[in-house]
């Protein structure tokens, strides 16, 4: 090899596993769930390399997690999707028949259905931005998950709009913004201009951007727009923030 050729570098297993999670468009909460449960299929087997392994691991792993763990028939799918993935899309590996392992068995709870009222009251005892969320939650029907992906940009106090992207399913839509919100509004990006603007100050990165955007469009990441809605309270640099 000529001293200018540069050494092919294999990335590791789980930036493989993100890579092509990105590439695929998927969210990212699927995106935190998968390197979850793969890591932790990975710890169970005593951090043998999935390509060593194959349908008894597998079937193990998930046997434990309904037996010693009883985890629900949801949260085991999601482990088991997980797993596929890793197998089938990433080492191009069929895992084999694993079919034999114990299931978790699907809940017959009915979720409670609140009230109006009940809504209500929550809002009323609620203080500063929890009664925000609430109000975001509840009057413009928005998912937990989305309420904390809300960026600046996304709030159209002269329209009364937010604007939701690319949430479950990859779909994004606009949703009215309740009148009664819009002094709350401008009280907390008022609040928040003092942490951005404290953020620019220290030198501090900017925020982390969807679709590797900030690859795209550098400087984004430091502007007001993209600024989080709703900043965590403590600063945690991107290298900490995946799993």
């Amino acid at each position: 090899m000529s001293s200018s050729e540069a050494p092919i570098v294999k990335k590791k297993l789980l930036d493989q596993v993100r890579d092509l999670i990105r590439l695929k468009h998927y969210a990212i909460s699927t995106e935190r769930t998968y390197i979850y449960w793969i890591k932790g299929y990975i710890f169970f087997n005593n951090k043998r390399h999935p390509k060593d392994m194959g349908a008894e691991e597998i079937k193990n792993y998930l046997t434990w997690l309904a037996k010693d763990r009883r985890v629900s028939a949801s949260t085991q799918n999601q482990a088991l999707n997980a797993i596929v993935f890793l197998y089938k899309k990433v080492l191009k590996i069929e895992p084999g028949d694993f079919s034999s392992a114990f299931r978790a068995k699907k809940s017959n709870y009915i979720p409670e259905i609140i009230s109006r009222k009940k809504i209500l009251d929550i809002i009323d005892h609620s203080n500063a931005i929890y009664k925000l969320m609430v109000i975001l939650l509840y009057g413009c029907g928005l998912r937990v998950s989305e309420l904390f992906r809300l960026r600046v940009k996304d709030i159209d106090l002269e329209h009364l709009m937010i604007k939701i992207y690319k949430s479950k399913g990859g779909k994004s839509r606009t949703v009215m913004l309740p009148e009664c919100s819009v002094d709350m509004v401008k009280i907390q990006l008022n609040e928040i201009y003092k942490i951005y603007s404290a953020d620019r100050k220290n030198g501090i990165s900017g925020v982390e951007m969807p679709d590797r955007l900030d690859k795209k469009l550098p400087k984004a990441t430091y502007e007001w727009g993209w600024f989080w809605f709703f900043p965590a309270h403590n600063f945690k640099p991107f290298g900490l923030f995946w799993i």
